[in-house]
């Protein structure tokens, strides 16, 4: 009986923390498509008076993503993104 159960936990652990990776994949793909996003924005509007700024979200952005703080990133990827749409 003992097996049974160590083989039901040691299942319910893989199927949480293979639900858990496969969100955090999806988060991390999401700031990985948004650094191209803004890559490719930087490289069109190589002349934009706020390219400074943009830089420093750019690296906010990509330091909170490797720490795993997935949204915190985006926002700053996003926040690039307008910087680089005003005039």
């Amino acid at each position: 009986m003992n097996l049974g159960r160590t083989a039901i936990s040691a299942a319910a652990l893989c199927l949480i923390f293979g639900t858990t990776a496969a969100l955090a994949g999806n988060e991390w793909s999401d700031c990985v498509q948004m650094s191209n996003q803004v890559r490719a924005a930087m490289q069109t509007n190589a002349q934009s008076p706020n390219l400074d700024a943009v830089k420093v979200e750019r690296r906010d952005a990509a330091d909170a993503c490797i720490k795993g703080y997935y949204k915190l990133g985006i926002a700053h990827y996003k926040r690039a993104l307008e910087l680089l749409t005003q005039v």
